[in-house]
């Protein structure tokens, strides 16, 4: 009659992407901001995991592409971050900071380097 709490992983996912993306959204304007994200996500892990270990059943997992979805999301951050910062330093102060262009050119080529066939490239262990 009563069931346990069901794990849902996407949803988890979800709000851990939403809290990051509205932190590096805002990072510039409130600074104070990134260091109450990094207090919400250790305290979020902590909750959430003894929900996991004492009081949930998990069904049927999401898929591998999700994860890898994220993992992707988290490196365009290495190219929205500074961008944000260009345009913000653009629009409101009408001039901006060469460092930001540099970051912001840097993420591009990370962004789009084929990382996956680089470490199979790089990585000769025979097993």
């Amino acid at each position: 009659m009563i069931e346990d709490y069901h794990y849902d992983m996407s949803k988890k996912y979800s709000e851990v992407f939403k809290l990051m993306w509205i932190t590096f959204l805002y990072a510039e304007l409130i600074p104070l901001c990134s260091f109450l994200t990094i207090i919400g996500i250790v305290f979020y892990y902590w909750v959430d995991k003894y929900n996991f270990v004492k009081s949930c059943t998990r069904k049927p997992g999401i898929s591998g592409k999700m994860t890898l979805l994220a993992v992707k999301s988290i490196d365009m951050t290495l190219f929205l971050v500074p961008a944000g910062s260009f345009l913000f330093d653009l629009m409101l102060r009408h001039h901006f900071n060469v460092l930001s262009l540099v970051l912001m050119l840097i993420g591009i080529v990370y962004v789009l380097l084929p990382m996956s066939d680089l470490i199979w490239l790089l990585n000769d262990e025979k097993f």
